[in-house]
């Protein structure tokens, strides 16, 4: 997509520009190099929330919820799944701690509506809230099965109306990129320069060896996206655009990573991500939850303490051996981390507090 304003096209390519020149700083080497040190426990009162009685719209499954603070209220919207294959529509949930929780009566607050690029399907829904104007991302299908293109939508409350754009704002890659068969939004954070929106891209349907992995775009308004393209690579599956996050972790083995939350601090960036991996300690392919800082938002550095939560560390995840992060918020130094037991599993959501240090 092409922006609208010459100016905010110079301030892309600059930022761009930087971006290829610098090199990588590694902030977050592991524990002890760094002098970063992350500790998490998960609730007690895990899952936080769960999936509806029976019939209902999210009697399958709650997931990937999204979680912001504003005008003193904990505010989460998730993705629940109803009967059939795949329901997705989402809802809306408040809390004033945090950690107990209170679906809205009025579920789900956004659904498909039958007609465009998310005709049957919507999910997986950053938000944020600008001026007295909510502001939610999404992932839509129009055709059950298909990895969708992510739409945007407004409303000047957390319950509605939602007033959604006509066409996608992110869409996915052509036949043969890394991101052709969809794209999920994690997070999208305003920097006060314009927006970054880091999104899962979806790359099974390819082939074997093309992995879920991590991509960014950049926008000057919210609205007219820019994908991150390393100039470097010019060959498919990369195009037209690259991952930010690498595969891999030394002594672990390592085959995708599922989702990330994003966050911009004084420090620089942080990311907690879930990938699923193995080591020899520990044969148990699973998805575990990892973090990584980077300088400028797109190259980033792995903390060599991975993981820092997996299935051993919450009980919920017993069964179904995914941790998969969506949302973190800092409450006084306090960090809550939310996250879900994956989308299939229907073993809703929980959160984990604890702190990130660094000497």
């Amino acid at each position: 997509m092409v922006t609208k304003r010459v100016f905010f096209v110079l301030l892309i390519a600059a930022f761009s520009a930087a971006v290829v020149l610098a090199a990588r700083v590694p902030l977050a080497g592991g524990q002890g190099e760094s002098g970063i040190t992350v500790n998490l426990t998960p609730y007690e009162g895990n899952p936080i929330l769960g999936k509806g009685p029976a019939g209902s719209w999210d009697s399958v499954s709650v997931w990937a919820p999204t979680v912001v603070f504003h005008d003193g209220l904990y505010h989460m919207f998730y993705t629940g799944t109803r009967p059939g294959w795949p329901t997705f529509e989402i809802g809306y949930a408040t809390s004033t701690d945090g950690l107990t929780w209170e679906k809205y009566a009025g579920n789900p607050v956004f659904k498909a509506d039958g007609t465009g690029f998310d005709a049957t399907a919507v999910g997986a829904s950053p938000v944020m809230v600008e001026g007295d104007t909510w502001v939610l991302y999404y992932m839509g299908e129009k055709t059950v099965g298909v990895g969708g293109p992510i739409g945007r939508a407004t409303a000047p409350d957390p319950t509605g109306p939602w007033t959604r754009s006509e066409d996608p704002v992110l869409t996915s890659g052509s036949q043969g990129e890394w991101d052709a068969w969809g794209t999920i939004p994690c997070s999208v954070i305003s920097t006060g320069e314009g927006y970054v929106m880091y999104y899962l891209g979806l790359g099974s349907s390819i082939s074997a060896e093309v992995d879920d992995m991590i991509g960014m775009a950049t926008s000057p308004d919210g609205i007219t996206w820019t994908k991150y393209d390393d100039p470097t690579t010019a060959d498919p599956p990369y195009a037209e655009s690259d991952p930010v996050l690498p595969l891999g972790l030394e002594g672990w083995q390592l085959s995708n990573i599922y989702e990330v939350t994003v966050r911009s601090t004084a420090d620089g960036w942080e990311m907690f991500y879930s990938e699923k991996g193995w080591s020899k300690d520990d044969g148990v392919p699973a998805y575990r939850i990892g973090y990584a800082t980077s300088v400028d938002g797109i190259h980033w550095t792995k903390y060599a303490g991975f993981p820092v939560l997996s299935y051993k560390d919450d009980p919920v995840a017993s069964l179904s051996l995914h941790l998969v992060p969506s949302s973190v918020l800092v409450n006084d130094s306090t960090y809550f981390l939310y996250y879900d037991y994956h989308w299939s599993t229907g073993g809703g959501i929980g959160v984990a507090t604890g702190t990130v240090t660094r000497e």
